[in-house]
C-alpha cells in the first residue's frame, strides 16, 4: 500500500489499530510524509466546500426525481435526458461564468489589511498524530489538542502554555500556541511563538510558523512587514507559495 492510499484511508476514518499507529508515526518524523498529508487535508476541505458539488448532488436529484416518470411534464417542457444534460451545461457554464467575474474582481480589486486577513486565514487543522514530545505532558497535550479541535482556544492555550512551563523544546506546543494566541487577538505573543520555531529551524513546523507569523503580522496592519515575509515565503518552495504571492499581488 502507497503512501497515498494509507492518507486516503487515513481521512475517510479506516486505519485502525496498528496500521493508524504506524502512520502517525510517519507523520510525526517524515517531513515529506507530513507535507504529502497537509497537501490533500487542504484539497479534501476544499472540495467538501466548493459549490460545484452541490450543484451537481441538486442537479442529479433533481433528474432522479424524473426517472420513473418519462411522460411527467413541466410548464408543458418534457424533462428527458437530453433536457437534463443542457441543464447540467447550461448550469456548469453558468458557474464557469459567475467564477470567471469572481476571479477578475478579485483580481482587479485591492483590499485592506484586515480584509485579505479575513480572506486567507483560518485555525490550523489538528491531525491529532503530533505530540508534546515528552512521555509526562502527552496526556496535557492530548487535552489541549481536544480544546483546540473544539475551537476552545483559551482553554487549550492554558494547556500549551503548562506543557511549555514544563517543556521549553516542545515545537508543537509552541505552533499551536501561537494560533491560539491569534484566535485570542495576542499577536506580539502569536509572533513571538512563531519566531521561536523559525529561528529553531529543524522540525516539520517551519513552513506553517512562517506563513502564520506573516498573517499575525498583516491583521496587526504592519503591512511591510508582512510583506517581506510574504515575499520570503513566495520565492520559496513552501506549501503556501502560491497563497503568498496573491496576497502579494494584492498588498
Amino acid at each position: 500500500m502507497d503512501y497515498k492510499e494509507t492518507i486516503e484511508m487515513y481521512l475517510n476514518g479506516e486505519l485502525k489499530g496498528e496500521a493508524l499507529k504506524s502512520f502517525l508515526d510517519h507523520l510525526d518524523n517524515d517531513a515529506f510524509y507530513m507535507k504529502e498529508f497537509t497537501i490533500r487535508k487542504e484539497i479534501e476541505d476544499a472540495l467538501t466546500e466548493t459549490d460545484v458539488i452541490d450543484l451537481k448532488n441538486n442537479l442529479e436529484k433533481i433528474h432522479l426525481s424524473f426517472g420513473d416518470t418519462k411522460s411527467r411534464k413541466i410548464s408543458k417542457f418534457e424533462f428527458n435526458t437530453s433536457s437534463f444534460r443542457w441543464l447540467l451545461v447550461a448550469a456548469t457554464l453558468t458557474l464557469v461564468l459567475v467564477s470567471s467575474a469572481i476571479l477578475f474582481y478579485i483580481n482587479n480589486e485591492s483590499y485592506s489589511s484586515g480584509e485579505l486577513y479575513s480572506m486567507y486565514y483560518k485555525p490550523y487543522d489538528s491531525y491529532g498524530g503530533v505530540r508534546s514530545g515528552k512521555i509526562n505532558t502527552d496526556d496535557i497535550f492530548i487535552n489541549a489538542q481536544i480544546k483546540y479541535d473544539k475551537n476552545d482556544f483559551e482553554n487549550a492555550l492554558i494547556l500549551f502554555q503548562q506543557i511549555l512551563d514544563i517543556d521549553k523544546t516542545s515545537i508543537a506546543s509552541y505552533f499551536y500556541a501561537g494560533v491560539c494566541y491569534i484566535e485570542t487577538q495576542e499577536f506580539e505573543k502569536a509572533s513571538e511563538s512563531f519566531q521561536f520555531i523559525i529561528n529553531h529551524n529543524d522540525n516539520l513546523f517551519v513552513e506553517q510558523a512562517e506563513w502564520y507569523l506573516a498573517l499575525s503580522y498583516l491583521n496587526s496592519n504592519q503591512k511591510e512587514i508582512a510583506r517581506k515575509h510574504f515575499e520570503a515565503i513566495a520565492n520559496s518552495q513552501s506549501y503556501y507559495k502560491e497563497k503568498a504571492t496573491e496576497i502579494l499581488e494584492q498588498l
